[in-house]
């Protein structure tokens, strides 16, 4: 695997080109939680999602006025989806943008 900006014979133009690259790609890839969902159950040994054993669910104290009955639909896959993968996601976007950007005033001044 090339990792061009690595490289010595690399310019900073480049770079910031290929730090600019890098992010659109994660930010796309981002919408394909499903497709990533899928290889990986291909791979793993459990095909399913499991539950940390007695871990209490948290409750929500209810007040007298409250008439609502809200009932919990969330899947452990959008559970998995929306606390670790999107959060990993925006992560690994905001480190390149910081890079990129980091990258950029480096060029401006030469």
């Amino acid at each position: 695997m090339n990792f061009q900006i690595q490289a010595s014979t690399v310019n900073l133009i480049t770079v910031t080109d290929l730090y600019e690259s890098l992010r659109k790609f994660f930010v796309a890839e981002r919408q394909n939680f499903e497709y990533f969902e899928e290889k990986a159950m291909e791979l793993s040994v459990s095909k399913q999602y499991t539950t940390e054993i007695g871990k209490r669910q948290p409750t929500r104290k209810k007040r007298f006025d409250d008439t609502s009955e809200e009932v919990n639909t969330t899947t452990a896959s959008e559970i998995f989806r929306v606390n670790t993968f999107l959060i990993l996601m925006d992560r690994l976007v905001s480190e390149l943008e910081k890079r990129q950007k980091a990258y950029n005033g480096f060029n401006e001044k030469f």
